[in-house]
């Protein structure tokens, strides 16, 4: 062991020295001697501890540690080669010249042994000399002499575990002495990941219950036999092979070690309290030391080469049990283990499964990627929860209808082509029959349980148009999330595609069917209650394919660029239609429509309706009841200025109504009348201006009005609204249309439309 520094014995300096096994320190070469006899101690410089017949191949370890002052060596609880008792001591060798001896623990050791304690310097014999008992002093005298117990320095050579110790105990600087560890409540040490390849001076940390030192590169941990009191420990992805150091940790109750490369557990077996253990991903093929452990509630055996689980069939406390990837061809030994609830068997080799039934407190069942095509006996298992069968080759599933419990079910992968058993799992919230025979998914359709927020993947399967062309699509209407394969394409005689021109109608419609992609059938639109489409300022142009949408009963194409709504003849259970703000002249599609009548709305300001428009066909819709919201954009007239005319507004007399307000119209009539506006106009006939005037006379019909919206009510009369008097009049047309007699709408199948 070399030196940063020279250390002196009887005046001689050196740089290095030798570390002997047998116990004791060489310098100038080392010595193999183990025979404690006079003539070899003083054959050599030498620092004798406890010279005798050591032998740290059987038990115990040999640390060293070079410090800012000093070279220390421990040897800790290490044996005579007759196993006479243990020795623990500490040789330190101090910069300034100073040597310490300190013995921890050599007592039965040095009756039975006798070795040699002392200090050589290595030219023989010396004269007249006289050897003393050590083992009648009480403490040493002269070199090395006064250290008590609780002086002993804990030599922690491993910078990572050094450095953890160090910051659970508060001590970051100076030596870590006995008194740090132990008596002052040191009971737990976490050290996951910090590279630790040596646990020496654990073993002086005697009051740890808690150890942690998960994801290190520790492969010795002999130094855990000293720890007694250890009740939870940690050791997984280290490089531990073998365990045998934790026979003498008997009370252990957690106990974590997987990932190393553990192929004997047999030392485990005295761990009586033991009931949490995990062996996951090792090298383990027999496990027949766990039937010892009765105790055990959670047992993980994942990843390994267990094929014979007979010494688990005692184990009656178990909850828990992992048996995931293994060579388990025969789960009949775990039919005894009825507390279980969770039970992971996937990955093996297994064909029967009828064992399981009598686990009737499982809530939880994992196995998938088997060889199980019988199922039946899980019927028995009342209080499962989530089951997962998937690649196995199942072809039956009628058992799962006594599953009632059931949230999660997994079972892609088989041969089921019958799902019935399905329709009565209501508490269903995940269902994964994905790459099987199934064609026909109606009971999950009809299973009331599966909707919002709920997820079904069928993929993989072959399913039926009546799947692909509705039952999906009412599943995704009740916002249940599917995955699948494969389009609706309806044969002949089961309806034709509908074409929808305009991009965004046809989003608008997969929107409110629940139909993300696939054509888009006559099946799809009617009788799913798509009663109301709202699709504004989208520059929709076309309605082609808006046609075949009968059911709607409210329209909104507001702001737009639509021109022609022949689309809109065939939809005679509209009641609403707002097509504010487009490019529309011609609405004789409105008077087609059959349905368009007493109690209906329509809006259509801010378009160029033309002459007949705002001359046969609106007052043809209004003598049907219909109420019809537009404007003329501004009159025209002949010549400018203040004139006298005919026209229409509050008078006296005989005529056919009263009326105020603004707009656009033609008329003849008699009488006299007075008013200011532009424009002139005189006598019978047709004509077209701007006025404003009160009056008396006897005329029917409409004079010209100067303003911007005009509403015709039903039976024929028409009101003009000035720009100030527009809220005003929304309300009171609010107010007249939910007043108004409406009819009923006619509602598609199983829904009903209330005004």
């Amino acid at each position: 062991m070399r030196l940063p520094f020279p250390v002196s014995l009887y005046g001689v300096e050196y740089s290095s020295f030798y570390v002997g096994s047998n116990g004791y320190l060489t310098f100038v070469r080392g010595d193999s001697a183990y025979s404690a006899s006079l003539e070899s101690h003083f054959s050599l410089p030498r620092i004798s501890g406890c010279f005798m017949n050591l032998d740290p191949t059987w038990f115990g370890t040999i640390t060293y540690g070079i410090y800012l002052d000093r070279a220390a060596v421990t040897f800790s609880n290490v044996p005579d080669a007759f196993w006479n008792g243990m020795v623990t001591f500490q040789i330190e060798l101090f910069r300034d010249g100073v040597i310490r001896i300190t013995w921890l623990d050599a007592g039965s050791a040095l009756a039975w042994s006798r070795p040699l304690v002392g200090l050589s310097a290595g030219t023989g014999v010396p004269e007249n000399f006289a050897p003393s008992d050590f083992s009648a002093h009480a403490a040493c005298d002269g070199i090395g002499q006064g250290a008590e117990p609780e002086e002993f320095h804990v030599l922690i050579p491993d910078a990572g575990l050094n450095a953890a110790v160090r910051s659970e105990i508060g001590r970051l600087y100076g030596d870590i002495k006995y008194q740090d560890v132990v008596g002052v409540g040191f009971t737990t040490l976490i050290a996951q990941n910090a590279a630790i390849q040596n646990i020496s001076g654990l073993e002086y940390c005697a009051d740890l219950q808690h150890l942690d030192l998960e994801g290190n590169a520790v492969s010795d941990i002999a130094p855990l036999a000293a720890l007694s009191r250890l009740k939870r420990v940690y050791l997984g992805r280290n490089a531990i092979a073998d365990i045998a150091p934790l026979t003498s940790l008997t009370t252990l109750l957690v106990l974590e070690l997987p990932g190393n490369d553990i192929a004997d557990i047999s030392p485990l077996a005295s761990l009586e309290y033991l009931t949490n253990l995990d062996l996951r991903d090792n090298g383990l093929g027999d496990i027949s030391a766990l039937a010892s452990l009765t105790a055990l509630t959670c047992l993980r055996l994942e990843r390994n080469a267990i094929s014979d689980l007979s010494p688990l069939a005692g184990l009656d406390k178990l909850t828990l049990l992992y048996l995931a990837d293994n060579a388990v061809s025969d789960v009949s030994p775990l039919s005894s283990l009825i507390g279980l609830r969770l039970l992971d068997v996937r990955a093996n080799q297994i064909e029967q499964i009828d064992a399981l039934a009598w686990l009737s407190n499982l809530t939880y069942l994992d196995a998938a990627r088997n060889a199980i095509s019988d199922i039946s006996a899980l019927g028995a298992l009342g209080n499962v929860k989530s089951l997962r069968l998937s690649e196995n080759a199942i072809a039956d599933v009628a058992c799962l209808s006594d599953m009632p419990q059931l949230t999660q079910l997994y079972m892609g992968r088989n041969v089921v082509s019958d799902i019935s058993a399905i329709e009565d799992l209501v508490t269903l919230e995940v269902l994964d029959p994905g790459d099987n025979q199934i064609a026909d998914i109606a009971p999950i359709v009809t299973n009331v349980g599966i909707a919002d927020g709920d997820e079904v993947n069928l993929g993989g399967n072959t399913l039926s148009q009546q799947a692909l062309c509705n039952d999906i699509g009412v599943l995704e209407a009740r916002g249940v999330l599917v995955v699948y394969d494969g389009e609706c394409e309806q044969a002949d005689g089961e309806g034709t595609a509908i074409p929808f021109s305009d991009p965004a109608i046809e989003a608008a419609v997969r929107g409110a069917i629940g139909k993300s992609s696939g054509n888009i059938y006559e099946t799809d639109i009617l009788g799913v209650g798509l009663v109301s489409l709202v699709v504004m300022g989208a520059g929709v142009s076309d309605l082609g394919g808006l046609e075949a949408c009968t059911d709607l009963i409210t329209l909104s194409l507001n702001d737009n660029e639509i021109v022609d709504i022949s689309a809109l003849a065939s939809l005679t259970n509209l009641n609403i239609v707002w097509l504010n703000n487009n490019q529309i002249a011609d609405i004789s599609a409105l008077v087609d429509n059959a349905g368009i009548g007493d109690g209906d709305l329509i809006y259509l300001i801010g378009n160029p309706l033309s002459q007949t428009a705002l001359n046969v066909d609106i007052p043809a819709l209004a003598a049907r009841g219909a109420t019809v919201v537009y404007d003329d954009g501004g009159g025209e007239g002949e010549g400018e200025g203040e004139g006298e005319g005919e026209g229409e507004g509050e008078g006296e007399g005989e005529g056919e109504g009263e009326g105020e307000g603004e707009g656009e119209g033609e008329g003849e009539g008699e009488g006299e009348g007075e008013g200011e506006g532009e424009g002139e106009g005189e006598g019978e006939g047709e004509g077209e201006g701007e006025g404003e005037g009160e009056g008396e006379g006897e005329g029917e019909g409409e004079g010209p009005v100067c303003g911007a919206v005009k509403i015709s009510y039903p039976g024929g009369r028409s009101g003009h609204l000035n720009a100030n008097a527009l809220v005003m009049a929304c309300v009171t047309l609010a107010l007249a249309v939910r007043g108004s007699r409406r009819k009923r709408a006619k509602s598609p199948a199983g829904f009903s439309y209330r005004q």
